[in-house]
């Protein structure tokens, strides 16, 4: 019984998928190429906000010289608000440096185990035309009992 309310909708049975969401290599390229992207508008923000800080910087001293000091001190506080946009700007652009470096190990990850995946199925090729595991257990035992004496170091006693 539920006193307060509808009752609650039951949750939707989870996938029955364990693979996931697909993702093709060239959505990943994307991403990279566009946190790349986001890098560099970061890079001509931070030389724009760098170019505002020295001119506050200047106008505070040209202040300072008339003797002007309440707005020098308002350039002041504009240089100081402009250096923490540049402190946030660094930061988002580390998150990004990070994700990017995370994509791109993701990429050779992916390519290291797809080729690891060709060679085990060229692997199991190759035993199979042997005749499979059996086969070349039977042979190497065959080999071992016709070598008569002979240790499989291969030097003669």
């Amino acid at each position: 019984m539920n006193l307060f309310g509808r009752k609650k909708a039951e949750p939707p049975p989870p996938p029955t998928s364990n693979a996931g969401p697909t993702v093709s290599a060239s959505s990943t390229l994307n991403a990279i190429t566009k946190l790349r992207d986001a890098g560099d508008t970061l890079d001509k923000r931070e030389d724009y906000l760098n170019n505002k800080i020295k001119k506050e910087t200047d106008e505070a001293k040209k202040f300072m010289g008339q003797g002007k000091k309440s707005q020098a001190l308002q350039c002041i506080k504009r240089k100081k608000m402009y250096e923490g946009q540049v402190e946030k700007i660094g930061q988002a652009r580390l998150n990004l440096e990070t994700q990017q470096l995370a994509l791109e190990q993701l990429n050779l990850n992916k390519e290291v185990v797809e080729a690891q995946r060709e060679g085990a199925k060229t692997m199991a090729s190759v035993t199979a035309q042997m005749g499979g595991v059996d086969a070349v257990d039977d042979t190497m035992g065959t080999a071992r009992a016709e070598g008569g004496g002979v240790p499989p170091s291969g030097r003669v006693r």
